[in-house]
């Protein structure tokens, strides 16, 4: 039997497995054998941007969170280029893929005096 769970054991297994340098966006980058079989019809959503900021000279490097087959992928690549007239192919870069959980921290804000 066939479940999310496997399904998505599966494509983080594919992904892990390739040494996919980045060109552009991630979806764009996937070979198409995988974005037919795991990311066509799946309904996937972006849950987080820019998680784990990285600054370096002149690129920056964060994750991106997708939920999909009911588990959440971390998809970890150049999000910006410092220099406009490079490209992120410039930076060389190979995606880095890996499951994630959610996390939910809780926080406070003081409630302003009507006074105020």
């Amino acid at each position: 039997m066939i479940t999310l769970r496997t399904t998505f054991n599966d494509l983080l297994s594919k992904l892990q497995g390739l040494s996919l340098k980045q060109t552009g966006y991630w979806v764009d980058d996937l070979p198409e054998d995988i974005y037919e079989n795991f990311f066509y019809d799946s309904n996937y959503e972006v849950v987080a941007r820019d998680l784990d900021l990285d600054r370096h000279r002149w690129y920056e490097i964060s994750t991106e969170v997708i939920k999909i087959h009911g588990s959440f992928l971390g998809i970890r690549q150049v999000t910006h280029m410092k220099n406009e007239n490079d490209s992120v192919g410039d930076a060389s870069f190979v995606y880095q893929f890996f499951e994630m959980r959610e996390k939910t921290v809780t926080s406070y804000e003081k409630v302003p005096n009507a006074a105020e």
